[in-house]
């Protein structure tokens, strides 16, 4: 008969199953119709099993041969623990009627507080408020709230499921703690921007979530994902508000990293405790210049309190601005309180040579305070440019300068000749290779670059003219 009666539901043939079902049977091959008929949502087959005169199927039934029937058919990473009790299959279903006949059976009614709490935890998780409700009032044993340590307000939580946080919160026994798992309830709904669920849960009446929690965690996830209001909520919290410089200001630079101005406005403009511009060794700069976030940048340099100085870190802000060339940010850093050192890091001229930035050359070689030397790191920054800014072409370490402007004038690299040429630390060495360069550039037919070379006011054009 079992056999029969779950190809009839498979099959779709209902009418058949109710009356199959209606027939006198063990109640072995009960409980296992019940499965069948709980995963087909068929709830007109389950209450007839439930209610049957003779042999009725348990509810509370937890079958092993059922349990190794369904994972043939349900997708073991949806099915969890659903093979294991027929209530947790019909939460998972989202079958609120079903749900109603199992926890109002006659004989061996479902426990919903069975497993733990896991039915519970599945519905909170799937928004079902209306099996949440049946689950929380089950006539016998009802799931608690506070279930497996707050999971299910967790899962509420971080899905934005706000009636059910409320119901969660308010249960008349084993409320749910706003605080539970050290405000991880809290932290989800940060992450998630659900406001009203935040205010949910720090106004709770009893055992309310900390804005501070975890070290300020709330606060990171808000700002990481783009969630201004939910980021003012935490910091403007009456008690236990999270703080702006928490985690050595991890918050600032996360919203840095992702672009988000106007919380890193809030952040650093905070009353009390505002995050650091110049924390973590400057990591904010150096992400807002690499991105390009020109409106952070100066927002960074113009903090009200702890302002970063844009020559830290030997002005590796500098050399990722000018990798990706970010002209408008290089200004900015060229011209801070606290400027960027052109010469400090030789990397920034040479990026600016091989990414054939030449307004950005320019920049760092008249930077109005430590100005980038053309002749860094021996000249190599000279002999890139002559090369057409590929470096990897050009022999390693030694004296270049000599041979730069040579080799410029060969590849015929006109703008950056001109600032190379003017850059006083290579006028004083002009004389020893401006003679070479003019043969070069007359062999190449470069004819502004000539101009140049003969312009330049050298003893050795002199002598290269007689």
């Amino acid at each position: 008969m079992s056999r029969v009666l779950q190809v009839a539901i498979q099959h779709g043939h209902f009418s058949l199953a109710c009356e199959l079902a209606s027939r006198p049977q063990s109640v072995e091959d009960s409980n296992l119709a019940l499965f069948w008929a709980v995963l087909h949502g068929r709830s007109e087959v389950v209450e007839i099993l439930l209610y049957a005169p003779k042999h009725a199927a348990r509810a509370e039934n937890r079958n092993v041969q059922g349990v190794f029937q369904l994972q043939s058919i349900v997708m073991p990473d949806q099915l969890g623990g659903a093979g294991r009790h027929p209530l947790l299959l019909a939460v998972l279903r989202g079958r609120a009627d079903i749900v109603y006949l199992l926890l109002h059976a006659r004989q061996h009614a479902a426990h919903a507080d069975s497993q733990d709490g896991e039915a519970l935890v599945v519905a909170a998780h799937s928004g079902c408020a209306e099996i949440v409700c049946m689950l929380l009032n089950a006539p016998q044993h009802p799931a608690h709230a506070d279930c497996l340590d707050g999971s299910a307000l967790k899962a509420a939580a971080s899905n934005g499921h706000t009636d059910i946080v409320h119901m969660l919160l308010n249960a008349l026994q084993h409320a749910a703690h706003a605080d539970c798992r050290g405000g991880l309830a809290l932290v989800k709904a940060a992450q998630n921007g659900h406001k009203e669920i935040m205010r949910m849960l720090l106004n709770a009446s009893q055992h309310a979530a900390h804005a501070d929690c975890r070290g300020g965690l709330a606060l990171v996830e808000a700002a990481r994902n783009g969630h201004e209001d939910a980021a003012k909520i935490l910091l403007k919290a009456p008690q236990h508000a999270a703080r702006a410089d928490c985690q050595d200001s991890r918050t600032l630079v996360e919203a840095v990293k992702r672009g988000y101005t106007e919380i890193v406005r809030t952040l650093l403009s905070a009353p009390q405790h505002a995050a650091h511009a110049d924390s973590d060794e400057g990591a904010a700069l150096v992400e807002a210049a690499k991105r390009g976030y020109t409106e952070i940048v100066r927002m960074l340099l113009s903090a009200p309190q702890h302002a970063m100085h844009a020559d830290r870190q030997d002005s590796i802000a500098l050399v990722k601005a000018v990798e990706r060339g970010h002209t408008e940010i290089l200004q900015m850093l060229l011209h801070a309180p606290h400027a960027a050192h052109a010469d400090q890091n030789d990397d920034a001229l040479m990026e600016a040579v091989r990414g054939h930035h030449t307004e950005i050359v320019r920049l760092l070689l008249h930077a109005p305070k430590h100005a980038a030397r053309a002749d860094c790191k021996g000249g190599a920054a000279l002999v890139s440019a002559a090369h057409g800014g590929n470096i990897e072409h050009v022999a390693r370490g030694g004296a270049y300068s000599s041979a730069a402007i040579v080799e410029a004038a060969l590849g015929g690299h006109t703008k950056i000749m001109h600032w190379l040429l003017e850059a006083p630390q290579v006028a004083a060495q002009a004389d020893s290779w401006i003679s070479e360069a003019l043969v070069q550039a007359a062999r190449g037919g470069y004819m502004d670059i000539v101009r140049m070379l003969l312009a330049a006011p050298h003893d050795a054009v002199q002598a290269s003219r007689g």
